[in-house]
């Protein structure tokens, strides 16, 4: 294989490209194997799919999400100087892990949802107080969905929310979401896991809404004194936010998709009705 790799090169990248999965299994228990084949697999990046050897050549500091949720969502708010590695497929992470052994130069990162939000700036300090009134404002709108709202300066201007929860809160939603299909027989199951989680848990279970401050519609809300456009419009960025996320809709979500869409839709024609009263949005 070495001599393959060095006399016809791409011979060997259409070899690794057919075994690659096993390949990632073997290196992970021989070390010689490891040293050679490594820098010929690819790992999923924030950059594209990146051959292993071109990944620690070009970013001596690497960063890996555990998972392909939390890949998803840290991706949206990734720096594009640096470089983000989705962790969450067969033997990704392993191999990750295994880097700083067979290229001393490099470092790695295992990083998480929330400590990413965490490293988000907040809005100006001039703009303090607008932000935190469109936190709440926004809240309110957003409390029968379980989604609470924070606002940060994202370095991407046209991006104007990100869906953001730690996988433990993403199976909380999903165990809702299957409760409401099945018998009452799981659904005092799944009642009685969450209730035990809740009590072993000290921070806010709820998922979370990034307003980017940066993008200038979210600006623009801080504006808008019509309840009923503020409220729709904050909708609609909430499902966008699942959407680009990869998150399915849930029955309620695709009802206020349509409720959204249909009522700014009828706004921006100049139509008025009841639909469009705020008190019915809440």
């Amino acid at each position: 294989m070495l001599e393959l790799g060095l006399r016809e090169p791409h011979r060997l990248a259409q070899f690794v490209a057919i075994h690659e999965v096993g390949l990632k299994s073997l290196v992970r228990h021989d070390d010689e194997l490891a040293r050679f084949i490594t820098r010929w697999l690819t790992l999923e990046t924030t950059h594209g799919t990146m051959r292993i050897g071109d990944l620690v050549e070009r970013y001596p500091h690497v960063r890996f999400a555990p998972s392909v949720d939390e890949f998803r969502q840290v991706a949206g708010i990734s720096p594009s100087s640096e470089v983000l590695v989705n962790g969450g497929y067969l033997y990704a992470a392993d191999l990750v892990r295994m880097l700083p052994g067979l290229y001393p130069q490099v470092t790695i990162e295992l990083v998480d949802v929330a400590g990413e939000l965490d490293r988000l700036d907040p809005p100006p300090l001039d703009d303090r107080d607008a932000a935190m009134a469109l936190e709440q404002r926004a809240g309110e709108v957003l409390a029968a969905s379980g989604c609470s709202v924070t606002v940060r300066s994202i370095d991407q201007p046209e991006l104007a929310a990100l869906y953001v929860a730690d996988p433990e809160v993403l199976r909380r939603i999903d165990r809702g979401r299957t409760r409401g299909i099945t018998g009452s027989l799981w659904g005092g199951v799944l009642d009685r896991i969450d209730s035990t989680l809740s009590a072993s848990r000290d921070d806010d279970p709820s998922a979370r809404l990034c307003l980017n401050w940066a993008n200038r519609v979210v600006r623009a809300l801080v504006r808008v004194q019509d309840d009923a456009v503020f409220a729709r419009t904050v909708q609609l960025l909430y499902i966008q936010s699942l959407l680009a996320g990869h998150h399915p809709l849930s029955d309620s979500d695709r009802a206020l998709m349509t409720t959204a869409l249909t009522d700014l839709v009828s706004l921006s024609a100049g139509i008025e009705g009841d639909s469009l009263r705020f008190g019915d949005v809440l």
